[in-house]
């Protein structure tokens, strides 16, 4: 007798019908811990969302010109670094330990966040709040990456990044009440620490991925713990220098294009289209759910078509779409912003689930890592680029739109990575014959020009950067 057809699992309540049925395949373990850690994800989101919303208030507040604006936002993205030693804890500690430790000392931090009573300790809490933040994401995305069956890693990875979204949307619908609630945008701060109250329900429902519990060898402590977070830093680098390094890239400048166009669309539709706070919101709330299926459309086509190739196809139209929404008229901002939304959400999840993918199971927390850090620096970068840019041509639209160009540089380096959709993870991490990059002469030259404009352009933004900070 032909062995029974898998039945579709009971689609939770928690997963919206817009974005799309669970595949044959996926059974309910796997959607009880995508559950799980997308919640906690979603209170990264809400913290990323509401800096962006709330930015016109926060500068009002700790007096901020434009340009400052720009350097005292990428000083707070520059204080996720510290997730880069945090998260390779997750390889010798466990990916549920870090998860929790993250969601404890991200909460703490936005609820201190509310507390600053100057622009220089507002920053020092969003850095704690962020380096624990994006720590919890990251490792999110490893142990969905771990869990998932190959061939819907890609779905999974990307739904968790659709559901994680509703923290944008809630974080939106906070900042629509901003001037209603008593103390404003330090209200809304304040809500981020309801976190710790779930501490307790996070420790019983999360469980340890079964490939990190199949690694042999003590969890260390005490002092050995700082020299076990270095440990597979140091092995990633050896083992895959080159798969880091064309990582590191598509990262940095995807990060560097798409960070400073979102950062300032709260502030530039409510100071130059004259936008209140509760229109904002329901941009974001309504606009954002078409916005976010760029998360599960991008999964699923990276497991039937590649990574690469999606990859690439979602960062080539950010640019434009970036400079129709800032430079367009005011009566067509919704569709390029959506559009952003779309585009930038699709490559996140192309670029996290090579992350997850690329590396060996004692190296992937760190390969994700210092996939953060990049990111982190592409995002401080890109701010700083923009200051740098906008205080030379005084049109901060222009000055986005030309950051945001960037894009097409990452989209050419990551043709330079293995193709990884539909392997299992070890074939993918042992296999370097497999692993190796096409042969195609036209996709060689290919990434050969994309690397060289990537050094352009690093080479042009430090040069910028020098002469920002020396001003």
């Amino acid at each position: 007798m032909p062995a029974p057809e898998p039945s579709r699992p009971r689609r939770p309540w928690w997963i919206p019908h817009f974005l799309g049925g669970i595949p044959v395949g996926i059974e309910e373990p796997h959607l009880r811990l995508l559950g799980f850690v997308a919640f906690a994800m979603l209170f990264e989101n809400y913290d990323l969302g509401l800096m962006s919303a709330a930015l016109p208030q926060i500068a009002a507040e700790y007096g901020l010109s434009n340009v400052a604006k720009g350097a005292f936002m990428g000083a707070i993205e520059m204080g996720a670094l510290a997730s880069f030693l945090v998260v390779p804890l997750a390889d010798r500690i466990g990916r549920r330990r870090v998860l929790l430790i993250s969601i404890l000392g991200m909460s703490l931090g936005s609820f201190l966040t509310a507390l600053a009573p100057s622009a220089t300790v507002f920053a020092a809490f969003q850095v704690l709040t962020r380096t624990f933040a994006t720590t919890a994401t990251v490792v999110s995305f490893v142990m969905v990456a771990e869990e998932f069956p190959a061939q819907h890693r890609g779905w999974g990875i990307g739904m968790l990044g659709a559901v994680g979204a509703t923290g944008f949307a809630l974080s939106a619908a906070a900042y629509s009440q901003v001037e209603r609630l008593p103390y404003g945008w330090r209200s809304i701060y304040a809500f981020g620490g309801v976190a710790i109250l779930l501490l307790p329900l996070f420790r019983r429902r999360i469980q340890e991925t079964r490939r990190f519990e199949g690694l042999s060898g003590p969890v260390p402590t005490g002092p050995r713990l700082l020299l076990a977070a270095l440990e597979p830093l140091a092995e990633l680098a050896r083992r895959y220098p080159r798969r880091a390094l064309l990582l590191g890239g598509v990262a940095l400048l995807s990060t560097a294009a798409t960070r400073p166009a979102f950062r300032f669309v709260s502030d530039f539709l409510q100071t130059t289209h004259g936008w209140s706070p509760a229109q904002y919101a329901l941009l974001t709330v309504l606009g954002g759910m078409l916005g976010i299926m760029g998360n599960p459309i991008a999964g699923r086509l990276g497991d039937r078509f590649g990574r690469r190739r999606v990859g690439l196809g979602m960062l080539l139209p950010f640019p434009i779409v970036t400079a129709l929404f800032y430079l367009g008229p005011a009566s067509l901002v919704v569709p390029p912003w959506i559009a952003m939304v779309f585009t930038s959400m699709a490559a996140g999840v192309v670029v996290r689930t090579l992350a997850t993918e690329l590396f060996s199971t004692d190296t992937r927390g760190s390969g994700s890592g210092w996939m953060l850090m990049t990111e982190t620096l592409g995002a401080s970068g890109g701010l700083f680029l923009y200051s740098a840019v906008e205080s030379g041509l005084a049109s901060w639209g222009v000055a986005i739109s030309l950051v945001s160009a960037l894009a097409v540089v990452a989209g050419l380096v990551m043709l330079g990575l293995p193709e990884t959709h539909g392997r299992e993870l070890e074939a993918i991490s042992g296999g370097t014959r497999r692993g190796r990059r096409s042969r195609d002469p036209g996709l060689v030259w290919v990434t050969r020009i994309g690397s060289v404009l990537a050094l352009a352009a690093s080479v042009w933004f430090l040069g910028l950067l020098r002469r920002d900070v020396a001003a």
